[in-house]
């Protein structure tokens, strides 16, 4: 787990960088795969902004439904070409001609600010908190 500042782009890049998203991505493209590969968001942002995020993957059927924190897979918006496509699936990286210029990462990262800025959190358990009031057995 890092910290983060949602008012400091490079924050996050620094530690969820490009070759990690390219290598995730790439991944992730593998049709068989039953895991995919991305970033979790564990916290909303504090007063400062910072927030905790970390490096994840997920098995596809996967979820989250109380809402503890969020998961976002890698994924590119779309090979160019049927050889981009077939790079991009293997188990190598990508040619510097299947990665366009910084346009993929750069909507994942986007992704990743909106959806920090817009996912509301569950609040911390803290002592005498009511979700953990009531018999607990014994």
């Amino acid at each position: 787990m890092a910290k983060a500042n949602v008012n400091d782009r490079d924050s996050i890049e620094l530690i969820y960088d490009q070759s990690v998203f390219e290598h995730d991505a790439a991944r992730n493209a593998r049709g068989e795969s039953a895991v995919v590969h991305g970033l979790n968001i564990l916290s909303a942002p504090d007063g400062n902004g910072t927030i905790e995020i970390a490096r994840a993957s997920r098995h596809i059927a996967e979820r989250d439904p109380e809402g503890d924190s969020v998961f976002i897979a890698a994924y590119r918006a779309r090979a160019t070409t049927a050889d981009d496509a077939n790079a991009y699936a293997g188990s190598i990286s990508p040619s510097s001609e299947a990665v366009n210029d910084n346009g993929d990462y750069g909507r994942f990262i986007n992704e990743v600010l909106e959806t920090v800025r817009n996912t509301k959190f569950k609040p911390a358990i803290g002592v005498g908190d009511d979700r953990i009031k009531g018999f607990r057995g014994g």
